[in-house]
């Protein structure tokens, strides 16, 4: 439709309008502010680019780490305020789960999982992601595998998905 929507919402200006949108995956983050902001759902992940690029996140983690020289890193994740698309979206104000807290593990992988899952099973504030027995990341990014991360991460030598949680 080209109503610029996308074009005026990307942080990036990563979207140029000619007769359609078009993406500089270049420039594009993935913040995923674009799809959020289209009122015709016309934006779509790309399957393919999306595997893609979690392959390479972890395969950069992975050279990160070979450079640490057996120091410890320690990981900390804040589960605070998350947002079903972007965390600075002006245009969607809603919140996907209520402040969990924060996680720390020397474990990269575990600790992404353990976030993964808090977020999946803690309560719903939105009205419109609602079925607690689905997966929240699937309702937002249908066509998207957000948990196939974690075999990569485990492919790369990055961690183990194992964990556990311990309260302080």
């Amino acid at each position: 439709m080209a109503c610029n929507e996308c074009v005026k919402a990307c942080p990036e200006e990563a979207i140029t309008l000619n007769s359609i949108a078009q993406i500089d995956k270049q420039i594009c983050t993935g913040c995923n502010i674009c799809i959020s902001s289209c009122p015709n759902s016309a934006i779509k992940l790309n399957k393919i680019y999306s595997e893609f690029y979690m392959k390479g996140l972890c395969e950069s983690l992975s050279d990160t780490l070979k450079n640490t020289k057996g120091n410890k890193i320690l990981f900390i994740n804040t589960l605070i305020s998350i947002k079903p698309y972007y965390d600075n979206n002006i245009i969607n104000n809603e919140v996907l789960v209520d402040d969990i807290g924060i996680l720390a593990s020397y474990n990269p992988v575990a600790i992404d999982k353990a976030s993964y899952d808090l977020v999946n099973h803690n309560g719903i504030v939105t009205d419109n992601i609602n079925d607690l027995s689905i997966d929240k990341f699937k309702q937002i990014w249908r066509n998207i595998n957000s948990s196939s991360i974690f075999e990569y991460a485990e492919e790369f030598n990055l961690g183990t998905k194992k964990y556990e949680l311990i309260e302080l």
